[in-house]
């Protein structure tokens, strides 16, 4: 009796550095005795390649996440910034000056760029200086991005986008998997506070364009004239510049376990936003709006990972992973954003 063949499909692969450098090798001046190793897994593959000269990074986009239009609007932001003196990480291209290469996967074709490794260092513990510092320079950078013209392939991370379309994308999650299914409810009621609060703001009123989309600690290196370089601008989108200050600030310090956690809130806020107003003032409205738009900001992110569940490993799935992550949202809410309902 003959066994009827089963055909599967791969939902995602992760190729082999070696394969990788291979297929790169023959478009890139590598030379022979660079070499590649497996780097970091989150919503694209990550790869780091060695040379004699200078090491570089491999950015494997998962297949289906990123259409090819969204990845040149953010090329073409990156040159911008690059031509408007912004310090930014921008891609490498091959001898045919192709910039975003096809790299042959079991689930497909996945657009892979490179970018050279940046100077400096990712701090995540700044002083008083250096925050003030990284606020003046993110001030700067939101000036310039000012004149970068409207492009319908960045996204918008509005209230319907980050909390509307993010609970959804949550509920839909967790009511498939009974074990972690009750947590639907505190964010469902976590995001109709936040945008009660939020509409009570002048929101119309708020400081608004291109955005990094993700100005964390680890996405920016200071050099030693205290120069920071941008790179990782998968999420450039347009937003409150609000909403990006509350993202570092809310990044650097979620993970702290202090006595005080609004003193610390409060020195490093006042620190980076001295550094940010010198340049770019800001409402009273929207420095009250900071702890609101990080957890914004969370909820949309925990939707990224529900969509995105498999690059994340078995620990997304984890009850008790789900439940440490209600545990922050509601200390947050509560000590920061005062909202003692949720």
């Amino acid at each position: 009796m003959l066994l009827k063949e089963k055909s599967t499909t791969t939902i995602h692969s992760i190729p082999d550095p070696y394969d990788l450098l291979s297929q790169l090798r023959s478009s890139f001046s590598f030379g022979e005795d660079s070499r590649c190793l497996y780097y970091e897994r989150g919503s694209s593959d990550l790869y780091k390649i060695y040379t004699s000269r200078e090491n570089y990074f491999v950015r494997l986009t998962r297949a289906g996440t990123r259409s090819e239009a969204n990845i040149d609007a953010e090329i073409d932001f990156l040159k911008f910034c690059n031509f408007n003196g912004v310090l930014v990480s921008n891609p490498i291209c091959d001898v045919e000056g192709i910039i975003v290469q096809q790299i042959q996967t079991p689930e497909g074709a996945r657009p892979a760029t490179i970018f050279p490794e940046v100077a400096g260092n990712s701090i995540s513990k700044p002083l008083p200086k250096q925050l003030e510092n990284f606020g003046r320079q993110l001030a700067i950078f939101h000036l310039q991005a000012n004149r970068y013209p409207l492009n319908e392939d960045i996204p918008i991370y509005d209230l319907d986008t980050c909390l509307k379309k993010s609970v959804k994308v949550i509920g839909e999650f967790l009511r498939q998997r009974p074990e972690i299914r009750e947590h639907g409810i505190f964010f469902q009621n976590l995001t109709l506070n936040l945008i009660k609060k939020l509409r009570g703001l002048p929101l119309d009123q708020f400081s608004w364009g291109a955005i990094h989309g993700d100005f964390i600690y680890s996405n920016f290196k200071a050099n030693s004239n205290n120069d920071i370089t941008l790179y990782d601008f998968e999420r450039l989108g347009y937003g409150w510049r609000a909403f990006e200050i509350s993202t570092y600030i809310g990044h650097l310090i979620s993970g702290r376990q202090v006595a005080d956690p609004i003193k610390l809130y409060t020195q490093v806020r006042d620190c980076f936003l001295r550094g940010y107003e010198s340049i770019v003032a800001l409402s009273e409205s929207e420095k009250s709006a900071l702890p609101l738009l990080y957890q914004m900001q969370r909820i949309w992110m925990k939707s990224e990972c529900c969509e995105r569940f498999i690059d994340w490993s078995s620990s997304f799935m984890n009850m008790s992973s789900w439940a440490q992550s209600v545990r922050k949202h509601k200390a947050w809410a509560r000590i920061l954003c005062k909202m003692d309902g949720v």
